[in-house]
């Protein structure tokens, strides 16, 4: 009897060292299974223009922040031209609007004239699938040109389209879509000046 009593016990004692110790991993399990579904990635799009601009008979000022860009367009010549290429990435679906403010220049043209990836790691749905306003859509041969000026003192939907990047950083060299503004400024003063803002969001 004696024995027996010492085995229960020593059962006893196993199996409770057991049970507690399936309750803590459950218990942990539990825990990580909250992280990770807490732990969802945001929606990020950022917008940038590179340092170096093609030449241009337009001297511009570029100010990059995250999301946004700011740029200053100045010409000593009643006639101005820049080709503008704006680098975007996005790890959802995205749009551009822009908003222009002139008080010397009138904005004989703003097209997009091309979009391209930049490496491996764009998604080719994204270059297949944006969208761009037919108003600013001057892709392929001979490009577009407004006969009147273009009104953009309200900010407007230039372009949208789904995701972009499929992996790397908010400065890799290969995940960023590149979309190439052409922009033409006139002026009866002699001189032009403008400010353009781009705004870059995930797309609703």
């Amino acid at each position: 009897m004696l024995a027996m009593s010492r085995f229960q016990l020593t059962c006893r004692v196993v199996f409770g060292v057991i049970a507690v110790m399936v309750l803590m991993s459950a218990r942990t399990v539990a825990q990580n299974a909250g992280v990770v579904l807490n732990g969802a990635v945001s929606e990020t799009v950022t917008l940038s223009v590179p340092r170096i601009l093609p030449p241009g008979t337009i001297k511009t000022d570029v100010v990059n922040s995250g999301n946004r860009v700011d740029i200053t367009f100045s010409s000593a010549d009643k006639d101005g031209v820049i080709r503008l290429p704006l680098l975007v990435r996005s790890n959802c679906g995205f749009e551009i609007t822009g908003v222009l403010e002139s008080s010397s220049a009138v904005v004989a043209q703003l097209v997009i004239t091309s979009v391209q990836p930049t490496g491996s790691l764009v998604s080719r749905q994204a270059v297949r699938d944006v969208n761009i306003a037919k108003r600013f859509d001057a892709r392929g041969p001979g490009g577009k040109f407004f006969p009147e000026s273009v009104e953009l003192s309200q900010s407007l939907l230039m372009l949208s389209g789904p995701r972009i990047s499929l992996g790397g950083t908010l400065d890799s060299p290969g995940n960023a879509l590149e979309i190439v503004l052409l922009i033409r400024l006139k002026s009866d003063s002699g001189s032009v000046a403008s400010h353009l803002t781009l705004l870059a969001s995930p797309a609703l």
